[in-house]
């Protein structure tokens, strides 16, 4: 079941027995918000596209900006091209298998909570990411992002 609702575009006349009429063009300040939560309260479309843009963005850009620091990786952690080139495999990897199943937990679950969730992940594995002292705990940590940025993009693109 979605967690969305759209109610009826309708508006009580203040009798005591409200009654529903048809909502009028003068009637938009009284109006139901189009996007409810189950217990009623209002969404503001916007404030939720945003964030479903920016997770997106977010975790399509950790996908190819690794590309372009991969010189300085290898330099500043000592190591082989073959090496470094599993930071973005990791990555890659973790994000592609787990798609789909972050796409059913999201039906099972919530599409909110895993987007959360998932958020939540990526932004941990950003800050271990950045952290990291060697090549081998950055690959596990990119692995990690990869895991939250397949809970962003599936609720995204659902």
């Amino acid at each position: 079941m979605s967690e969305i609702h759209r109610p009826l575009q309708t508006a009580t006349d203040g009798h005591a027995n409200n009654r529903q009429r048809r909502v009028q063009p003068g009637d938009i300040s009284r109006a139901q918000p189009h996007l409810t939560l189950p217990g009623g309260r209002g969404v503001n479309p916007w404030l939720a596209l945003i964030s479903i843009m920016l997770g997106f963005f977010m975790s399509l850009l950790d996908a190819t900006i690794t590309n372009i620091a991969l010189t300085s990786i290898q330099a500043s952690l000592k190591t082989d091209l073959t090496t470094v080139s599993w930071v973005i495999n990791a990555y890659l990897i973790a994000f592609a298998g787990l798609l789909v199943t972050m796409g059913r937990f999201a039906d099972q679950f919530g599409r909110k909570r895993v987007f959360m969730i998932g958020m939540v992940i990526f932004s941990i594995g950003s800050l271990l990411c950045a952290l990291a002292p060697t090549i081998e705990g950055l690959i596990f940590f990119r692995v990690l992002q990869g895991v939250g940025a397949a809970a962003l993009n599936s609720v995204s693109l659902a």
